[in-house]
């Protein structure tokens, strides 16, 4: 690969004279550093929490090689593909590796340990009273009180599956696809995600696999939450029971709210439907900040 240098050095990257070792060994010995700064907005994540994961996986993760490129520069290099959605091969100067090193180290290792050891912590539904209020307030200032969340599917492009199955995963985005269905609260976090279906199956299949649906709102914590709802100019109703915000995909499904089909321009209806669509855009916005950070159309 490097002609110009002697002996191994002919076949490896140099990761000790890249732009990125020198940056988190910068930003590692000098705390109040400007390039800790950078490193920190490059990422996307504060400096404390990059160090509490790389210590967490280098305690859980053996590397066998001798020639091993350094873990923290490797989850660096996980996190800015997150970050920016480069393809692997155009961050090989940046991080002095190959991008065939970066590429198995995110999908064999970093995805998976993630998904097994922080992936429970950051996406969960609210467990307690004041975690749920707190989702609520949020959803009340916007005009629906009682609502917990907003729910959708999104479609992710993939060529897995096996031969002869390729009916079973293209739906309406006319390509093979995983269906996922997830719920946000107003701040696009993620409370919950289901399983992957395939990209033919439509809303209404996939709700009935919900276990944040079908389990979580019928907790006792969900079905006893209490909240005010105006039923005209004078007066108002205490209602109990929290409910989600969808699209008209779902169909008549209990808990869940959607536009109108139909309606009248200028119309209350009309108002009301535009209303619940800009609210429940909460989970559109969320799909599309993550799939243009992972370079997805």
């Amino acid at each position: 690969m490097f002609p110009q240098r002697a002996g191994d050095a002919r076949w490896f990257h140099d990761y000790e004279s890249s732009y990125w070792w020198k940056a988190i060994t910068t930003a590692e010995t000098e705390p109040d550093s400007l390039m800790r700064k950078v490193v920190v907005r490059k990422i996307r994540i504060p400096w404390n929490l990059f160090s509490e994961i790389y210590e967490k996986m280098e305690a859980g993760i053996l590397i066998r090689s001798t020639r091993a490129i350094p873990l923290k520069l490797k989850l660096a290099a996980a996190l800015r593909y997150l970050a920016t959605g480069h393809d692997f091969d155009g961050l090989e100067e940046a991080f002095g590796m190959s991008g065939h090193t970066m590429r198995d180290f995110f999908f064999d290792l970093f995805l998976p340990w993630m998904m097994d050891n922080l992936y429970k912590d950051l996406v969960q539904p609210p467990q307690t009273w004041t975690d749920l209020e707190a989702v609520c307030k949020e959803y009340e200032y916007a005009g629906f009180p009682g609502c917990c969340g907003s729910i959708d599917g999104t479609h992710i492009p993939w060529y897995g599956y096996r031969s002869g199955d390729r009916s079973k995963f293209v739906g309406k985005e006319k390509i093979p696809t995983l269906n996922f269905g997830a719920t946000v609260d107003h701040k696009y976090r993620f409370l919950h995600v289901t399983d992957a279906f395939p990209g033919s199956a439509n809303d209404k299949l996939v709700i009935q696999s919900d276990t944040f649906y079908n389990e979580v709102m019928n907790t006792e914590l969900y079905r006893d939450y209490e909240f005010v709802l105006m039923t005209n100019r004078h007066s108002t109703n205490k209602i109990r029971g929290c409910y989600l915000l969808c699209d008209g995909g779902y169909g008549n499904a209990r808990n869940l709210i959607s536009g109108l089909l139909c309606v009248r321009p200028n119309s209350r209806e009309a108002r009301w439907t535009h209303r619940v669509g800009s609210v429940c855009e909460d989970v559109e916005c969320s799909f599309g900040i993550l799939k243009s950070d992972l370079g997805y159309s």
